[in-house]
């Protein structure tokens, strides 16, 4: 119910073992309408984790980012990979848009952590003195909140669980990025039991 009829989104979204989408957000949308549009279709997908990746533990569902193009004769959508999303973040490609991703290192200064409880050494590694590390990759969505985390790398299943789990608590204050506020990718690894 815009003047605008031709655009597109692009979602990356987590989901459960069992195919339901656990956590959703827009990463570059030339329309706010079209980012909502796609936004709420998602809360009713079931998707088949059937063809999850090896890289990441199975217990932690999948992350997958599907891009959305709205033209005049319909809807068209394409799994994107991970360098195409990437380049969609990029500012270059179609001068400023309103809702987009920046990375991490391209901020000016760090992003301000309000909340940021630590991982919770899992007892049973604990116990055996396993040592190791997790790595998640997530979004920083306007508001503050971590989205949509992923374990990109991790050393054992309980270490990639306890990292996802603190990680979905931290809060940071909205980001700004050329006086606009954005998204932001990041990574962050956790080391647990002695440091590297």
């Amino acid at each position: 119910m815009t003047p605008v009829v031709e655009g597109h989104a692009t979602i990356v979204f987590t989901t459960t073992n069992d195919g339901r989408v656990d956590d959703a957000v827009i990463i570059s949308a030339s329309h706010p309408a079209f980012g909502d549009s796609v936004m709420a279709a998602s809360q009713n997908w079931i998707i088949d984790n059937s063809v999850a990746s090896s890289s990441a533990p199975a217990v932690l569902g999948r992350r997958e980012s599907l891009l959305y193009e709205f033209r005049r004769q319909g809807t068209i959508v394409s799994l994107t990979q991970r360098e195409k999303a990437l380049a969609l973040f990029s500012e270059s490609l179609d001068g400023e848009r309103s809702i987009r991703v920046v990375a991490w290192r391209d901020l000016a200064s760090s992003p301000r952590r309000v909340h940021s409880p630590n991982p919770v050494y899992p007892a049973t590694l604990r116990v055996l003195r396993t040592t190791g590390s997790a790595t998640v990759n997530y979004i920083i969505d306007m508001s503050g909140a971590v989205r949509v985390p992923a374990v990109i790398a991790a050393d054992h299943p309980e270490f990639a669980e306890a990292a996802i789990a603190a990680i979905k608590q931290w809060r940071f204050e909205p980001i700004s990025h050329n006086g606009q506020v954005v998204n932001v990718e990041a990574e962050r690894r956790f080391f647990f039991g002695k440091s590297h």
